[in-house]
């Protein structure tokens, strides 16, 4: 099967993604997870067609995987998309760290292609993308923008400019100190390390910013340029007073979302506290299903067999999730009938 010219893994995922998006009904809101993994085979492996990864020494490819996730209780629907890359090595000469972020070749661009990969929901239903700090970009968040999509991306680069609707400039980190404190929380934090348990009281902030047009443009942000900034909300949840010692709980969430009100800003939280989801899936795919432990001998057999494992780490979570949650709930009401019967003889 895997050494057939078609069957490329972008032809064995594409069903399952098309299926996935195809599941939701009007008035669904689903959370769109991205995140990506390295899929390492290790230095010494005799496979041919394989990039660099980790610090240079290892080898294998990339996969960026948009995970789809009822937004309401957390339930994994299936992938809304997925892409797989590789790692160009490094030159000798490097470019201007600017003109290197903003070149059409960077590594980067993945976040904003897979937006428009997944593209945009049915009538009457809402897409959230979920993104760690790798999509605080400017050309994702108008990706995002232009499939009709919301979004909650934390916050990367807290010196960035930004403007306040009232048409002053600021960075980021400057604005953040100088907004009210909106509401006081506390958070019971595990012990980590050589970090005690503890307590931690947290403060709210949230504001509404507008986020110019860079000046160096990307070559899709030449083509596809806003006629305006863009209007965001901004939220932080920031530990007040953090025990010597002790890193400081911070998250900083740009979104799409109006929030006006704490408990819009609640709702913000609650999706991105979601997002490790995704580490979960990557965990399914690499320990469940062993996906680095494939012995193929070239990279285009890797790839192909790494496609049909996504899948089926999907349905692995889902099980898990399942058994954690309804440990009594007969097999056949979330399982193929086919593989009860599989696992019965």
């Amino acid at each position: 099967l895997f050494d057939q010219d078609d069957v490329t893994f972008s032809e064995i995922i594409r069903p399952h993604c098309v299926q996935t998006r195809a599941l939701c009904r009007p008035g669904d809101v689903k959370l769109i997870i991205n995140d990506t993994t390295e899929v390492d085979y290790g230095y010494s492996r005799r496979v041919t067609g394989l990039g660099p990864t980790g610090n240079g020494f290892g080898r294998g490819f990339f996969l960026h995987s948009a995970l789809m996730v009822d937004a309401a209780d957390g339930r994994v629907d299936g992938l809304a998309g997925q892409t797989l890359f590789y790692r160009q090595s490094k030159p000798k000469r490097r470019a201007a760290k600017n003109t290197r972020r903003r070149a059409a070749d960077r590594e980067s661009v993945v976040w904003g292609e897979l937006v428009d990969h997944v593209g945009p929901p049915p009538a009457d239903v809402k897409w959230v993308h979920v993104d760690d700090r790798g999509a605080d970009d400017f050309e994702v968040f108008c990706r995002i923008a232009a499939q009709g999509c919301s979004c909650v991306i934390r916050a990367a680069r807290l010196n960035r400019w930004l403007e306040t609707p009232d048409g002053r400039r600021v960075q980021l980190d400057q604005l953040l100190p100088e907004l009210p404190c909106r509401e006081t929380r506390t958070l019971d934090v595990a012990a980590k390390g050589k970090q005690p348990a503890r307590t931690a009281t947290l403060e709210l902030r949230l504001a509404e910013v507008r986020m110019p047009l860079p000046r160096v443009l990307t070559p899709w942000l030449r083509d596809h340029r806003p006629a305006q900034p863009l209007r965001l909300w901004v939220v932080e949840l920031r530990e007040r007073e953090p025990p010597a010692g002790v890193t400081p709980l911070r998250w900083v969430l740009y979104t799409m979302e109006p929030v006006t009100t704490i408990a819009a800003a609640n709702t913000v939280i609650a999706w991105y506290e979601r997002r490790p989801t995704i580490e979960d899936y990557h965990k399914a795919l690499k320990t469940g299903c062993g996906v680095e432990r494939r012995y193929y001998e070239t990279a285009q057999r890797l790839e192909r067999v790494t496609g049909l494992l996504s899948v089926v780490a999907v349905r692995l979570l889902q099980l898990k999730t399942a058994a954690r949650e309804a440990p009594d709930r007969p097999a056949v009401e979330v399982a193929p009938t086919q593989w009860g019967e599989l696992v019965q003889r």
